[in-house]
């Protein structure tokens, strides 16, 4: 039963890749697609953009706002990929999408930690020909992340954890407010507003084999801190003067 459901989803993702294929072929040159302002409880997103080969669907699709427990953007992707090789010939294909966004904080907050989910779908299949020796893979990729701040960019490629398990992957980076200072060599730097750059790829590669590659998630949760306020700052203060004068 099981098997019959496989090959069953499996049929489906192929007559799904089929049309939509037939579709994107009619034009492949490069777009940018923008979206609409996100606005959450403790971020904005805002100056939200695409730069994909699919003209005129995006790679990505329109995100959505993620607001409990913490401000994110979700894209639910309609990012694949598929390749079959029956002869000997090595046959790669690749799809990218680069996005693009400003993280700006609400008054009194700044970013404590950001973190990033990736999830997708593969199939990989060697095909039986005798004398030959099948070879197929699939991949899922979020890098180069570049983060710009003041109008100064670093660039950071994270250690991105794959997990494949029956057909499914899924992968996720947190990054704290010190991983992305340390970046401007500055690990307790207040950020309140971040640009972020990255490139998702999803990317098949068959001899002898077939492979379907899927990028079916793509988010982004930012979590707030609330920033010092000059009252605290100053009442810190004076208590550091106090307690000096009392130990001397």
């Amino acid at each position: 039963m099981n098997m019959f459901l496989a090959d069953s989803r499996l049929m489906k993702c192929m007559l799904y890749l089929g049309l939509v294929g037939l579709f994107f072929n009619q034009n492949t040159s490069a777009v940018t697609s923008y979206y609409n302002n996100l606005s959450g409880n403790y971020f904005d997103f805002k100056s939200m953009s695409e730069k994909g080969t699919y003209v005129p669907a995006s790679s990505l699709d329109t995100p959505t706002l993620v607001t409990n427990p913490y401000d994110g953007i979700s894209f639910r992707p309609s990012a694949f990929v598929a390749v079959e090789s029956q002869l000997g010939t090595v046959e790669t294909k690749t799809v990218s999408s680069e996005l693009e966004f400003l993280l700006s904080a609400k008054s009194a907050n700044s970013l404590g930690q950001l973190t990033i989910h990736v999830a997708g779908m593969y199939y990989e299949n060697p095909l039986n020909v005798p004398g030959a020796s099948p070879y197929v893979t699939t991949s899922l990729s979020l890098s180069p992340i570049n983060f710009t701040i003041g109008g100064v960019t670093r660039s950071l490629v994270p250690n991105f954890q794959v997990n494949r398990n029956n057909g499914l992957w899924s992968g996720m980076v947190s990054l704290s407010r010190s991983d992305i200072g340390a970046l401007f060599s500055n690990p307790t730097m207040q950020i309140s507003e971040l640009k972020l750059n990255t490139t998702a790829s999803v990317s098949a590669t068959a001899q002898y084999a077939t492979a379907n590659s899927y990028l079916t998630d793509l988010s982004f949760v930012a979590q707030a801190i609330p920033e010092p306020s000059m009252g605290s700052l100053l009442g810190f203060s004076g208590f550091v003067l106090l307690f000096r004068r009392k130990t001397r």
